[in-house]
């Protein structure tokens, strides 16, 4: 199945369909549907993209399914 998904994923590609990666970005609400928080010991990673529970997809520039996420929050 993972080979059919890559090659159906490529195909894909060529019409313009695009995956959004998040982890590791800051949470953008255009992109992003945040649906949990995780507790961080950076600041730095305060409002970052932590975990990607449900992948996101933009054809030819148009977000057709964000990507839901959990966001991390500093606590001091």
């Amino acid at each position: 199945f993972r080979s059919i998904e890559g090659k159906f994923l490529t195909l894909l590609s060529h019409y313009g369909l695009e995956k959004i990666e998040p982890l590791g970005k800051p949470f953008n609400p255009e992109f992003h549907e945040a649906i949990g928080v995780v507790e961080t010991r950076e600041e730095k990673e305060d409002h970052t993209v932590m975990e990607v529970v449900q992948t996101g997809y933009v054809l030819k520039g148009k977000v057709i399914r964000v990507a839901r996420v959990k966001i991390g929050e500093h606590k001091s």
